[in-house]
């Protein structure tokens, strides 16, 4: 069955799927020709350290420039004992104002593997002011790293030894001059 659109040349409409077949081509699959793809791998003993040590995903990608980006969490359980994690929320985005998207603590204190998503500008998800039950979106700053943390900086706890595979979708703009 075909898929037509009113008022659309089918000549020149493709709605084929595309299909990632190597690293170079995810982020056409995912996001569209315009953003770029990178992976980072975080081990256990960076895991136990998360509160203390940030761990940059992206750099700062440079003056009066921020990123648009969407990051998604795959957590590799390896059988011993999961972490704990006070805070209840993994922090992704800007750390120097703890901008950024929020994924759950049970993305590493279940005995399972686990995947976890957030994004920029994104209407994917929203988290909400406990208070109020109000929506809250990202505030990018201009000229910060992406970074992944715990909320309230206090290190995952436990014996685990998982390892989490952040898998970036990104794009630089710059303020000012693009939408």
């Amino acid at each position: 069955m075909a898929i037509r659109f009113l008022g659309v040349d089918d000549s020149k409409t493709d709605l084929t799927e595309k299909r990632a077949t190597s690293i170079n081509d995810k982020s056409e699959w995912y996001y569209g020709s315009d953003y770029q793809y990178k992976e980072v791998t975080i081990t256990s003993a960076q895991i136990l350290d998360l509160g203390n040590t940030p761990i940059d995903l992206l750099d700062a990608p440079g003056a009066n420039n921020y990123y648009e980006w969407k990051v998604v969490l795959e957590y590799t359980y390896d059988g011993a004992n999961p972490y704990t994690l006070a805070s209840d929320a993994i922090l992704v985005g800007e750390l120097n104002e703890y901008n950024g998207g929020i994924i759950k603590s049970t993305l590493i204190t279940k005995a399972v593997n686990t995947v976890g998503m957030t994004s920029s500008f994104s209407s994917d998800e929203q988290a909400t002011i406990a208070a109020t039950e109000l929506p809250v979106t990202n505030v990018e700053a201009l000229n910060e790293p992406l970074s992944v943390t715990t909320w309230d900086g206090n290190n995952p706890a436990g014996s685990g030894t998982g390892t989490i595979l952040a898998k970036v979708w990104y794009k630089v703009k710059t303020f000012g001059t693009e939408l």
